[in-house]
């Protein structure tokens, strides 16, 4: 769980190179690209395949994890669209040939709400996980 919440906070706070001609970067996180720090992962709900629970959290150093960044590729057969793009919301849809997936983003006044809808081979996923800046890297901390 912690490389997935790694990844999303990558992505959707430090855009790797790679994946920035492929991926629109939403109005809501210009100027937070590659904001680094400690931040905390909710799952509010979910539903669909196994694995975290509602109401588990864990922490995420993003300096970690962009340290890998530019190890990641984008996808091949996959369009990435963004749906809806304001200061405070956005709407991406991905549509890959096996998968299609929605993140939904809302800026509240301390934190990033993610809505994550996907269906594909595996069925249909649904999670709903707030993200919220802690300050620096703490000494032990993911």
């Amino acid at each position: 769980m912690k490389a997935i919440a790694a990844a999303c906070v990558a992505l959707l706070l430090g855009t790797p190179p790679v994946l920035a001609q492929e991926m629109p970067v939403p109005k809501m996180f210009k100027g937070m690209e590659g904001q680094k720090g400690q931040w905390r992962m909710e799952i509010l709900e979910r539903s669909g395949r196994g694995g975290a629970r509602k109401g588990s959290s864990i922490s995420v150093c993003t300096d970690l994890a962009n340290e890998g960044r530019e190890k990641l590729q984008p996808k091949p057969g996959c369009k990435h669209t963004l749906l809806k793009d304001t200061v405070d919301e956005a709407v991406v849809e991905s549509a890959c040939t096996d998968r299609k997936s929605t993140v939904s983003l809302k800026r509240e006044s301390d934190s990033l709400l993610m809505k994550l809808e996907r269906t594909g081979p595996r069925g249909p996923e649904s999670m709903t996980m707030r993200y919220t800046h802690l300050g620096p890297c703490r000494a032990g901390a993911g």
